[in-house]
Order: C-alpha cells, then structure tokens, then sequence
C-alpha cells in the first residue's frame, strides 16, 4: 500500500456542522482513502459519524466510516456503488469552525470531487465545485517551488486572434485561483503580459513556432541561460 494524493483546501472562516463530498456524474464510484477536518490545527472528523449513498456490495470494509479513520494509504477508504451523482458526508456533532479540508484521493481523480460545508439547518455555506485539473498534481502541499513553462507567450495565444490572452497568463491565473504558491523562472526577463514576477523573470522559452525537435534543442541551450543558469525549475511544463 502506498501514500495517496491529497487536495487541501484552506478555507475562508467557516462554521459548519457537515463536510459533504461528492461527484456529479453518472454511473461513477465515489472512493476516499481519508478526509480530514481541521479546526485550530486539529483534526475534528476523527472516528465522527460518516455515511455515504451507498457501500459497495454492502461490505462494511467499504463504509463511509473507513474514511476516518486517520489511515491514508491506498486500498483503505469508503467506497460506494457505481452510480449517479455519489456522495459522502461525516457528522461533526455541532457547528465547528473549520480552517482546512483535506481529501485523499482514493479511485477518483480528486478535479472532479464537490466539496461543501453545511451548518446545523444544513444550509452550505461554502462550496467548492469541479476542482481545475491542476489540482491532481498537488501532494500534500501546494507550493510549487520554481516554475519553467515550455512555450512562448502572446504567440500562442495570437494564434486564435485574440492577442490580450496567452497560455502562460492563463496558467497564472489558475494557478493563482487554485492557491498554489510558486516563482517563475526561466531564461528571459521578457513579460509583455504584464504578470507580476519578481527580478522580471517569466518562464517560457521562446520557441512557441519550432518544430518540437528544435524545441528540445532549445531547451537544453536555455538550461544554462539568464535566470535559469542558478534557479532551476521545480516543475516543468
């Protein structure tokens, strides 16, 4: 068994009763190796009353239960039958302020899971819908370190005629709507977008029109160029 990946959501100052989980899709299985529930830094969700629309073939294995119970490996977790719309939900007892949610990814891709809170009168009052894609890349934390992007930046998005987009600024901004944390780098300072980098760096490389065998090339010239020669990328896209 191994460690899962996991979505955190820190939320805004919220008073709730239940955390609900959930997939709108059909014929789909909802499946959680852990959700846990933190208010003032401690889990409040542990061993609390959980249900679920359904457990898959009724085995006690598979109930809402297993979901919290502190152990955040893959094959262990609630799982409910292939169905439409799933869902999962733990009783925290009374209005708890919560800080963070996180849920550990147990089958499902965690972009496509619901997130709600609900008070005592089970009014939700916070939602969080259809994570972005991103968010299946983030494991346990949400600072991406030093970002490189492979790809140029207004001659992209010039393509479709609309020169007021570009794929590296869109990137930013789901990023940045996302709440991850992250510095550019790259091996030019050019930044016609006007995105808010420090040293006026960005991160792409310049070679947006090159054959995909001359981008490779170019990006073991770059390697060694401008911001890039000391501040090598975490990530690479």
């Amino acid at each position: 068994m191994q460690q899962v990946l996991a979505n955190t959501y820190d939320l805004p100052e919220t008073s709730g009763r239940y955390v609900r989980v959930s997939l709108t899709a059909e014929d789909v299985q909802l499946v959680l190796a852990e959700v846990e529930v933190y208010s003032a830094g401690e889990n409040v969700a542990i061993s609390k009353t959980a249900s679920q629309s359904s457990d898959l073939n009724a085995n006690v294995a598979f109930q809402a239960s297993t979901a919290v119970n502190f152990v955040t490996l893959s094959n262990t977790g609630s799982m409910t039958s292939v169905e439409d719309n799933p869902w999962w939900e733990v009783d925290l007892g009374s209005e708890t302020v919560i800080d963070k949610v996180i849920i550990y990814e147990g089958a499902e891709s965690l972009e496509n899971l619901n997130l709600e809170i609900l008070d005592e009168s089970r009014t939700v009052v916070y939602e969080q819908t259809a994570l972005p894609d991103l968010a299946k890349y983030s494991f346990f934390s949400k600072d991406l370190g030093d970002i490189w992007v492979i790809g140029d930046q207004m001659l992209l998005g010039d393509r479709d005629e609309d020169s007021t987009t570009s794929p590296r600024s869109a990137l930013y901004d789901q990023l940045v709507a996302g709440g991850y944390s992250f510095n550019f780098t790259g091996h030019t300072n050019s930044n016609s977008e006007g995105l808010p980098v420090d040293d006026g760096y960005t991160y792409h490389s310049a070679v947006a029109d090159s054959l995909l065998s001359d981008m490779t090339a170019a990006v073991a010239t770059y390697w060694t160029q401008g911001r890039l020669a000391t501040n090598k990328p975490d990530t690479v896209c």
